[in-house]
């Protein structure tokens, strides 16, 4: 976790005494980036581990994948992220399949021979 995400083990852990604690929010958001990693591992590549926190994160706190997500939290449709209103959820089926229409299509996945 800390090479994926670039922070040591306080970052989400409030002390080494108590390290299954829930009391910093950091590690909420981190529980649920790691379902969000299982989920997709397991309904979009047959369970395997294709995606991980590196995957998008590569050592940094904020996600750095290669595609920009932008259009997942703002939409002309939707407040803007400094509004009052929460925003709507995004699904990880969402997720990847704005990755799969961002990267050519499906046809294009489809002839793709390795998993790089």
């Amino acid at each position: 976790m800390c090479g994926a995400v670039g922070k040591s083990c306080n970052h989400c852990h409030v002390n080494f005494t108590n390290f299954e604690k829930d009391d910093n929010p950091n590690k909420q958001v981190a529980r649920k980036m790691i379902q969000m990693v299982r989920e997709l591992n397991q309904n979009k590549f047959g369970g395997e581990m294709a995606v991980t926190c590196n995957t998008c994160h590569r050592g940094k706190t904020k996600p750095i994948a290669p595609l920009s997500f932008a259009s997942l939290t703002k939409s002309p449709n939707k407040p803007a992220a400094n509004s009052s209103t929460i925003p709507d959820v995004v699904t990880t089926d969402q997720v990847f399949e704005r990755y799969v229409a961002a990267t050519g299509g499906a046809g294009t996945q489809e002839k793709l021979t390795t998993a790089r």
